[in-house]
């Protein structure tokens, strides 16, 4: 008995089951992942088909962008045994790997299941600080763990820093909660040493980490004692430590740099840009077509909160009651409003608010007995509050097993990569759109024009311009310029054309004489070779690319509406007439209001290309060896883009098929 008190109290005041239970998901991951390494993981039947596994491994795929950057980084450990610089996320796979029979792949895909089970323990350990029940600390656990905002940036193959840092932030709220109550000291010891390591993993895997726990410890510490839970100190303290809170505030955000060192500075510069991509005037075009920047409305808030409106509402419900009920969650409550009120205009932050209101959902019973007077008494009360649980569960159920999976990157996508990495050299340029950029680089070992952490507006405008033009030998010249010279040449035409630059390259690049017309401008001290770079050159675009039409046009031409130029449609749902040249559309057109067409092309009998069709558009794009049709507007009837993924036999001037799929995109090598 001796060693179990021992054991509980090593667990800072945790129930011995919660301890074991985070011991007993440690060594689950261990023994379980190498079973994954031979056979078909699924999360439930149907989940993980061959298509979204890698072609040379059969691996799963990542869901997640930065997971490929993740991934890139621990492979880059593992080869050279050198850690330094590797993100904590990347470590953690690359030693798992080392670890286990598995591979790196399986490790990264199977490691965000770590952080869930992490997370339940976590939950456990709140129910348990709170003298909850252990239906409620079970029931509060399993809606967090099925909240939908928090399942859609976690699970299997969701390799990036949001479930870790998910974790640590509700780690240091419950160390924060620990620290300030009344324990004896050696408990609040051990609370202070596990909030300075959540400090600092959180941190190193989110650069504003730091600074967000250093103020939910003022914020805490400066509440009442009876809701901070601390008694230890009066009104003057307190007023003090609201007073240095603001001056500390107030310093970071306004101090000149040569008053902050360099790394709080730094950190103050990347909170900035973060803010201002997400809320600030520098929301342009390109920042609104990253998705988890997007805004919700208040349905959409409320679906992400409790799985649909009801059980949104029901979910709120219960972190208001638990508020008054439960006066040592309060600060835990209030350190979730911020994530929840951002998340109104960015979805990415709602995942850090979402679990405390989660969890308060098992406390609803218990929050109702605590109603003043004869309502905690009264039973039909109680029966709602259960009903209301009831609810709460089988909403969030209902969304996570019906929930539909956004994978961009599939097996096809990853055959033509292989297919790249097999012909291209190490030193070859490849030109993309940013949402690849890391997935290019992690299968190819190719760098990619741009990615993730690398995209702004002038990149996607630099990127999307030849995608756009209706000239395909000029759209050649823009490609390999930009691929071989990146940011010097540009660095060169600003100084000499100014905020004309780009213009005047697209104008001598369509000039039928591009040399003559480099010459007669102004002069980048370079001669006019030096706008003709030697190099091989690779463009990939899948075929997804035709759905986000309103973004890569609109960042090329911003003069155009942001609207969907390009609406794709099953290409069985058209009836074809090769002799007669005749395509007949569906019916259903009709009630999309298509009435007619400027000119209905095949393009397995002629190219798509000039002359083009002279009544207005839109148009309808088909041909029978492609899974899609497309009804398109004039400027992506022209585009580059639209012309390469509907050539057929008809190669487009300039760019060499290397690996094509009609029905996923391809890769094309840019000729000099």
């Amino acid at each position: 008995m001796g060693i179990l008190r021992s054991a509980r109290e090593a667990a800072f005041g945790w129930p011995l089951w919660a301890a074991v239970f985070t011991a007993a998901a440690v060594l689950a991951f261990t023994v379980f992942a190498p079973c994954f390494q031979e056979s078909d993981f699924k999360v439930w039947p149907g989940l993980w088909p061959d298509l979204w596994r890698y072609a040379d491994s059969g691996t799963p795929m990542l869901l997640e962008a930065d997971g490929y950057h993740y991934l890139e980084r621990a492979e880059y450990a593992l080869r050279h045994g050198d850690y330094s610089g590797i993100p904590i996320l990347s470590l953690m796979a690359a030693q798992g790997a080392k670890l286990l029979p598995a591979s790196l792949e399986r490790i990264a895909f199977l490691l965000p299941i770590f952080f869930s089970l992490a997370l339940a323990a976590l939950a456990l350990a709140w129910g348990a600080a709170l003298g909850a029940s252990w239906p409620a600390r079970l029931t509060g656990t399993a809606v967090c763990l099925m909240v939908p905002a928090w399942l859609e940036r976690s699970g299997p193959g969701w390799f990036d820093t949001d479930p870790l840092i998910a974790v640590l932030w509700q780690g240091s709220i419950l160390f924060l909660a620990h620290l300030t109550a009344r324990l004896p000291a050696a408990r609040k010891a051990m609370a202070a040493c596990g909030l300075v390591l959540s400090m600092v993993l959180l941190s190193l895997a989110w650069k504003p980490g730091l600074g967000l726990v250093a103020l939910a410890l003022g914020l805490w510490l400066a509440l009442p004692p009876e809701q901070g839970g601390c008694p230890y100190y009066g009104a003057r303290t307190r007023r003090a430590l609201w007073g240095g809170l603001a001056a500390l505030a107030l310093a970071f955000a306004l101090a000149p740099e040569p008053f902050l060192p360099r790394g709080i500075f730094e950190a103050r510069e990347y909170l900035a840009d973060h803010l201002s991509l997400a809320f600030g005037e520098k929301r342009t075009v390109f920042s609104h077509s990253i998705a988890e920047l997007g805004s919700l409305n208040a349905w959409q808030w409320l679906e992400k909160l409790g799985g649909s409106t009801l059980g949104g509402i029901l979910v709120s419900f219960a972190a208001l009651a638990a508020f008054f009920a439960f006066p040592a969650l309060r600060p835990a409550l209030w350190l979730s409003v911020p994530f929840l009120v951002m998340g109104f205009w960015a979805e990415r932050f709602l995942y850090l608010g979402v679990f405390m209101p989660a969890f308060c959902v098992g406390l609803l019973p218990a929050a109702a007995r605590r109603f003043p007077g004869k309502a905690g008494r009264n039973k039909a009360l109680q029966a709602a509050a259960l009903v209301a649980v009831l609810v709460c569960l089988a909403s969030s159920a209902t969304w996570s097993m019906t929930r539909s999976y956004d994978i961009h990157w599939l097996r096809p996508h990853d055959a033509m990569l292989l297919r790249l990495r097999d012909v291209a050299p190490k030193d070859a340029a490849l030109w993309n759109w940013w949402d690849e950029g890391y997935f290019l680089k992690a299968r190819t070992g190719l760098t990619p024009l741009f990615h993730g952490g690398s995209q702004t507006a002038l990149m996607a405008s630099i990127a999307a311009r030849p995608l756009v033009m209706d000239d395909p030998l000029a759209a050649r010249r823009w490609i390999r310029f930009f691929a071989l010279r990146g940011h010097a040449g540009l660095d060169a035409l600003n100084r000499a054309w100014g905020a004309a630059a780009l213009d005047n390259l697209e104008l001598a690049f369509r000039a039928p004489d591009p040399q003559a017309a480099l010459a007669a401008l102004p002069s980048p001290d370079r001669d006019a070779q030096w706008f003709f770079p030697e190099g091989r050159v690779f463009l990939f675009l899948p075929k997804r690319f035709l759905d986000i039409s309103r973004w890569w046009i609109k960042a090329a031409r911003p003069e155009v509406p942001g609207q969907n130029h390009i609406e794709t449609l099953p290409a069985a749902d058209f009836e074809y007439d090769k002799s007669r040249r005749a395509v007949r559309p569906p019916g259903y057109l009709h009630e999309r209001g298509y009435t007619g067409f400027g000119a209905v092309i095949a393009t397995d009998l002629s190219t798509l290309g000039p002359p083009w069709p002279e009544a207005p558009g839109p148009y309808l794009v088909y041909s029978p060896s492609d899974p899609l049709a497309y009804i398109v507007n004039e400027i992506s009837l022209k585009s580059l883009t639209l012309r390469l993924f509907t050539a057929g036999q008809f190669p487009v001037p300039g760019f060499a098929p290397v690996s094509v799929d009609a029905a996923w995109g391809g890769v094309w090598e840019v000729l000099p």
